[in-house]
């Protein structure tokens, strides 16, 4: 009952929770609470005990990039990015802890939001200083948003066409941007076909890794690319036919207004080692103060994953919004990927590209398609 008096104190003090963190919680569950505060050490709430253990720090910059892309001139691409700087730190006592965050000069944070364990922030050389009392657990030290210009990590072309009521033609091409790393924890792309009950059978040529039906959602397929694109080009290619049944069946709600032509491929990828907004972190840069009595460690990592990061078939009817041009709404990205097919992805001399039969797919406006 005492120790539970005492969590009550610390936590809910006059009935209002000061804070709902997990890893503070679970600590004073685990941690023996001291039967009389030490007023000579105040803590913050969101360190009610201290820790013991191993000293070390983990930073990890994770970028999520929100993308529609159409390959129309009618339609613009648009994109967004949206970031979190993580840190969780594990030093014994109540430090003080700085880090010095490197960033890009043109690239502009939007609504920045920093934790409130952050006490300072002052600019520094090629990016800021944030110094901070650290949590018990990880937190997201800064969360910003970012316009990805254009610097979208992957660029997509994507075509289907119906040959009959079982029956259509796809083609789907990616190309990684020069900047971006040519490595992947999981690349994937996946083609959904709700007004479709299921996938008989595929007749699809990949240039790298392989094509399935996912197990669970029979009207689903999956282009599983796997580490890494081409190293010569940067593209993949996925070309050929696919059968279905004829059942009917219950469009979902989502997913509406996908029906006949309208239609696009999801693209889900982690990208190791990268961030788009450029941001970084020097170990060199870390200090904690006072110094720890053990040598800390400190261990950074990167990564840039997909949101909704969506490719709409160009020869059918596409689902857009025309954002608002004010401060903080996602831009209006110009449509390359048409361009790019041109120039890269449908060039002959590709040897990633496949043979396509120009009778059944051409790169027209959906209203001159039969």
């Amino acid at each position: 009952m005492a120790e539970l008096h005492a969590t009550i104190n610390k936590f809910i003090q006059c009935g209002r929770p000061l804070d709902l963190d997990v890893a503070a919680i679970r600590a004073v569950a685990q941690v023996e609470y001291p039967k009389q505060d030490n007023l000579q050490e105040k803590r913050p709430a969101w360190k009610p005990v201290g820790f013991k253990g191993r000293n070390r720090i983990e930073i990890a910059i994770i970028e999520r990039i929100h993308s529609s892309q159409y390959d129309r001139p009618d339609i613009s691409d648009s994109g967004w990015i949206y970031g979190r700087v993580q840190v969780k730190t594990e030093i014994e006592g109540n430090p003080e802890v700085s880090l010095t965050l490197l960033k890009e000069a043109q690239n502009h944070l939007s609504l920045p939001h920093f934790h409130q364990c952050v006490n300072n922030i002052t600019d520094a050389a090629q990016g800021m200083q944030i110094t901070f009392n650290p949590s018990l657990g990880p937190v997201s030290l800064l969360k910003y948003s970012l316009e990805p210009r254009d610097r979208l990590p992957i660029r997509g072309f994507y075509q289907m066409r119906e040959l009959s009521p079982s029956h259509a033609k796809v083609l789907v091409q990616l190309k990684l941007a020069d900047a971006a790393a040519n490595q992947f924890e999981t690349c994937c792309v996946e083609i959904p076909f709700p007004s479709r009950h299921s996938v008989l059978s595929l007749d699809l040529q990949p240039t790298v890794g392989a094509v399935n039906v996912d197990p669970k959602r029979k009207n689903v397929v999956v282009w599983n690319i796997g580490g890494k694109l081409s190293s010569k080009s940067l593209e993949a290619a996925l070309s050929g036919s696919i059968s279905f049944d004829e059942v009917a069946v219950a469009i979902p709600a989502e997913d509406a207004l996908c029906v006949k032509s309208t239609g696009y491929a999801r693209v889900l990828f982690k990208i190791p080692d990268y961030a788009l907004s450029g941001l970084n972190v020097s170990s060199s840069g870390v200090t904690v103060n006072p110094k720890p009595s053990v040598k800390k460690s400190v261990s950074i990592s990167r990564i840039v994953e997909s949101g909704e990061y969506t490719i709409w078939n160009s020869l059918g009817e596409a689902i857009f919004a025309i954002s608002p041009e004010s401060e903080g709404a996602p831009p209006l990205l110009p449509s390359q990927s048409r361009n790019i097919a041109r120039s890269s992805i449908f060039s002959s001399e590709s040897p990633d590209s496949p043979e396509l039969p120009t009778s059944d797919l051409k790169t027209e406006s959906p209203n001159n398609t039969t």
